[in-house]
């Protein structure tokens, strides 16, 4: 069973940077002479989607530790390896989704941080 994004941190991407893409189902192939080949590799292909969520201290120590190395992403998800449930940003069922790269941070006063994840939904 996969982990679920843990209740005590946000439950919504900010809309203002939040970007997805399509997943990408064609195989493109060069042939040696005319125009190259295309074909449908498969419907099971992640698409990305990547935002960011404002943090409390807090719940960036939830998310990644004091070591930022445990907490959620570091234990719970095996730092990314592994699947979990994370709320749909358009508001429909929870996506099952994994890190394509560990989240990063950065301060932006008064003790929050701007938290950016990068994600890929799997099929």
């Amino acid at each position: 069973m996969a982990e679920t994004w843990p209740s005590s941190l946000p439950q919504s991407l900010k809309l203002d940077d939040y970007e997805e893409k399509a997943p990408n189902m064609v195989l493109r192939s060069q042939t040696d002479m005319g125009p190259g080949k295309t074909r449908r590799r498969s419907s099971a292909v992640p698409s990305t989607l990547s935002g960011s969520m404002v943090m409390t201290q807090a719940q960036l120590i939830t998310l990644v530790g004091p070591d930022r190395r445990t907490g959620f992403f570091g234990t719970a998800i095996q730092g990314g390896a592994d699947r979990f449930i994370f709320p749909d940003p358009w508001g429909g069922t929870p996506l099952l989704v994994r890190f394509t790269e560990p989240p990063s941070w950065r301060a932006v006063g008064g003790g929050r941080f701007n938290v950016r994840l990068p994600l890929e939904a799997v099929p």
